[in-house]
């Protein structure tokens, strides 16, 4: 599960200019379609892509505590607490620091060549205490 997490976290908020597409594209495999389809709609509404690339943005991701809320048959309820260090390729781009706490919710479904944890992002929310 911390496996999981860490690399769905690395995959859908440790976003690079140069590699965000490749990324997002592994952080979407991971998710339910029904999430996938909220997501792809979060991305596009606050138009983050288009950021990431006009800002030249990279980011470095530090996870600090991953812990499991509620573990069920069906579902487990996850925090990740961490920071990401948000700067830029760009000379003079802006330096940022951002300290979240997320709740995630996986979906537990069989083993499978696309799911290969037994694991998918059923929800992921997350509530930002620095920006």
């Amino acid at each position: 599960v911390k496996n999981f997490l860490t690399l769905f976290e690395r995959f859908f908020t440790e976003l690079n200019c140069y590699t965000a597409d490749a990324d997002l594209k592994l952080a979407f495999a991971m998710m339910t379609k029904d999430y996938q389809a909220k997501a792809a709609d979060m991305l596009k509404r606050g138009g983050i892509l288009e950021k990431l690339k006009a800002n030249a943005t990279k980011t470095t991701l530090t996870l600090t505590e991953i812990t499991i809320a509620q573990d069920t048959p069906q579902v487990l309820e996850c925090h990740v607490k961490g920071y990401r260090e948000i700067g830029s390729y760009k000379p003079d781009g802006e330096q940022n620091e951002v300290v979240f706490d997320d709740d995630v919710i996986l979906r537990k479904v069989p083993r499978s060549e696309q799911a290969p944890s037994g694991l998918l992002v059923e929800d992921f929310n997350e509530s930002v205490f620095k920006k």
